[in-house]
Order: structure tokens, then C-alpha cells, then sequence
């Protein structure tokens, strides 16, 4: 760097200003105007250099915005997916309990066709069902295939969980 010619400053400024080369900028900022003032033109070009050099040109600019829009567009899928696997979870369990209460009121109905009596006096002997023997028997039959068929949902359901651990959500969408 030569000081004797404020022309030759000026022009060996604006040469490092316009400095392409990251390696060469870099040395220019940290190495070769560190013992210049803070106010002479080839510092403050050297600066401006680096300063070009961290913003993006064209190319670079569109490839960086491609990939950070993909990105965020393949994040907010991935947490898309996740809320819908959560939902879906939420929507099996909400049958389920439906089901069960069913499963509950219809067992109750089945029950009170099987034991509900008529009204009697205090002290009467007698027990007088309320339905006749056809509509209690067809609800001992239904009855026991219900309880049966309970049975085997819940042993068939109890050997599944023993087989295959529960994957959470986020597993199951990165695995």
C-alpha cells in the first residue's frame, strides 16, 4: 500500500472496494488496512467489501430463497402431518368411548329385559317379570354374544399392545 499520492489512495480504494474474492477480503479487512486509521478511504472500501460479500448476489440470493422456502414449506408439512396423526388418534379414542357406551347401554337394556319386574303390592309373593319369556330369552342370547364378543376385543386388543410398542407421533413421521 502506497501513501504517497492521495490519487493512488483513492484508486487503490476503489480496487479493494470492488474485491470479489472472499479470501482476499477477508485479508484486506483483518490483515492489510489494520494499521490504517479508521478514516482512511482504503479501510472504509475494505469494509464495504466484506459487507458485499456477506449480502447474496443474484444467483446466490434466488438459491437461498429456494431453499429456505422449501424448508419452511417441508416444516410446516412435517407439523401438519403431526397435528393430523394427533387428530386421528383423538377421533379413534372418541369412538372408541362411544362404542363402549353402547357396548354399556345396550348391556343395561339387555339386563333390564332379563330381571325388570312389574309393580306389586308390598306383600306379594309372587315376582311377575315385566316382559314375557320370548323377549327375555332372545335378550339372554344377545346378551351372552355380546359379553362374548367383548371378551374377545378386549383379549385380542390386550395381546396387540404386548406385541407392538406405541410409536409416538413424531417418530412415526421421521421413521
Amino acid at each position: 500500500m502506497n501513501e504517497s499520492n492521495p490519487e493512488n489512495i483513492e484508486l487503490e480504494a476503489k480496487l479493494i472496494e470492488q474485491e470479489h474474492r472472499l479470501l482476499r477480503v477477508l485479508s484486506n479487512v483483518f490483515f492489510e488496512t489494520k494499521a490504517l486509521s479508521p478514516s482512511d478511504p482504503r479501510r472504509i472500501a475494505a469494509r464495504k467489501a466484506l459487507l458485499w460479500q456477506l449480502v447474496p448476489t443474484g444467483g446466490q440470493s434466488t438459491a437461498l430463497l429456494g431453499t429456505i422456502i422449501a424448508v419452511l414449506t417441508v416444516a410446516y408439512a412435517a407439523r401438519q402431518s403431526n397435528t393430523m396423526i394427533e387428530q386421528n388418534n383423538l377421533i379413534q379414542k372418541q369412538l372408541y368411548q362411544q362404542e363402549q357406551q353402547r357396548f354399556v347401554d345396550r348391556r343395561m337394556q339387555l339386563i333390564a329385559y332379563l330381571y325388570d319386574t312389574e309393580e306389586q303390592a308390598p306383600r306379594s309373593a309372587k315376582i311377575i317379570p315385566k316382559y314375557n319369556s320370548r323377549i327375555r330369552s332372545e335378550a339372554l342370547i344377545e346378551f351372552l354374544a355380546l359379553e362374548k364378543n367383548n371378551a374377545e376385543q378386549n383379549t385380542n386388543a390386550l395381546f396387540a399392545q404386548k406385541k407392538s410398542p406405541k410409536k409416538s407421533c413424531n417418530s412415526r413421521f421421521w421413521s
